[in-house]
């Protein structure tokens, strides 16, 4: 069952490198293409749309080579006596289970506001316009569809803040050679997902309050009604972008402790693990 599960993470970093690096080179071109061929009185937003574009680029591109790089590092052989004396694995445990529960209260929000959310974007009739599409589908679809990506990304975060502690929870008690490199590689992942959330929420932030700040200044009590929504959301999005850095500092942390020349890391490495820290297969040789 354990192999299995290494498994499973390692094809799954090996899509999330995949998945990275395609992102940020999409991300990359779009901000070339967009500043060679944009009037330089173009408006202000345009500006700001490519910088927050330019630097998710560069924080899936960074993610994407830590996350190759990941794959080299394990723990050497054990020098006796060189672990720590204190139950660092029990408190590692515990850990991992806050940063699971510490994620989980940062998504209570979450599916409250994706109800809503889809209330209004089936209102509004993207999807019949996706399913649908007429001559000017794309006009209205794009742009919902660009502000869906931030909540999205957001939520991704979240979901992996709590699987990802729970898988590496069922590992630990068997000290398997691969767990420090699964950490390492884990956290990364996570590093990528919370910091492009709370980047695109920072941005989404930026740009809904002009767009608020013009509602609030039709005097339509409807339109003034749609800005509170869409500044209740906004917020709502933050705050669980924010939430999560907190999970993130504990397994950073850990991931410093737990380094590979470190007498902790070890624990976690058997004869010649330097060479056989992975188990054999497709997954495990493709990253």
């Amino acid at each position: 069952m354990r192999t299995g599960l290494e498994r499973l993470l390692l094809g799954f970093f090996v899509l999330a490198r995949t998945a990275f690096v395609l992102q940020g080179g999409s991300f990359a071109l779009a901000c070339v293409t967009a500043i060679v061929f944009a009037n330089q009185d173009a408006a202000a937003w345009l500006w700001d749309l490519l910088i927050a574009t330019a630097t998710l680029s560069a924080t899936f591109l960074i993610a994407g080579l830590l996350l190759s790089a990941a794959r080299h590092w394990h723990a050497r052989s054990a020098t006796p006596g060189n672990e720590p004396a204190w139950p660092w694995a029990v408190a590692l445990g515990f850990s991992l289970i806050a940063v699971a529960g510490l994620s989980a209260i940062a998504a209570a929000p979450l599916p409250p506001l994706w109800n809503e959310i889809a209330e209004r974007v089936r209102a509004v009739g993207v999807w019949e316009d996706l399913t649908h599409p007429g001559p000017f589908s794309g006009l209205v679809a794009l742009p919902v569809l660009l502000a869906l990506s931030v909540p999205a990304l957001v939520t991704g975060a979240v979901a992996f803040s709590i699987a990802f502690p729970m898988a590496l929870l069922a590992l630990l008690p068997a000290r398997r050679p691969l767990f420090p490199t699964l950490l390492t590689m884990g956290t990364v992942c996570q590093a990528a997902l919370v910091v492009g959330g709370a980047l695109s929420a920072y941005f989404l932030g930026a740009f809904a309050t002009e767009a608020i700040a013009r509602l609030n200044a039709s005097g339509d009590a409807e339109v003034i009604r749609i800005a509170g929504d869409l500044r209740r959301a906004v917020d709502v999005i933050t705050t669980a972008a924010i939430a999560l850095v907190a999970p993130l500092l504990v397994m950073a942390g850990w991931l410093a402790f737990l380094q590979p020349s470190g007498g902790a890391a070890a624990a976690f490495a058997g004869p010649g693990s330097s060479r056989s820290a992975g188990p054999s297969g497709p997954a495990s040789r493709a990253i």
